[in-house]
């Protein structure tokens, strides 16, 4: 089996309206992503509800650094049936994460 997760960057400039949330849904659902990356989301609390309001109930899986006031801000979200990911590092401007299979092992090195 090939193993090729499709991933959707995107700067969302703020994800604190209805709107702007369901714009983004829509560029979601279009672009087919298995893992998708929001930066300058400027949401200070990020919950599940938002998550799924914005990406779908199939990205069931995520991480997220708040927006300090109003700057910053990303959600790293995934779909697990298609991909894992884990080892997270939340940094002050930075969300890092190791890629593996669903269900698969961690690689090494």
């Amino acid at each position: 089996m090939i193993y090729e997760p499709k991933v959707m960057v995107s700067n969302v400039r703020g994800l604190n309206s209805r709107a702007r949330r369901s714009g983004v849904r829509s560029m979601v659902d279009t672009a087919g992503a298995s893992i998708v990356c929001l930066q300058e989301t400027k949401l200070s609390v990020v919950t599940r509800s938002i998550v799924m309001e914005t990406l779908g109930a199939v990205f069931d899986d995520y991480f997220c650094l708040p927006a300090t006031d109003t700057r910053g801000g990303i959600i790293v979200a995934w779909d697990s049936s298609k991909v894992r990911l884990d080892n997270a590092h939340i940094d002050t401007n930075s969300v890092t994460a190791r890629v593996n299979p669903p269900g698969g092992t961690q690689g090494g090195g």
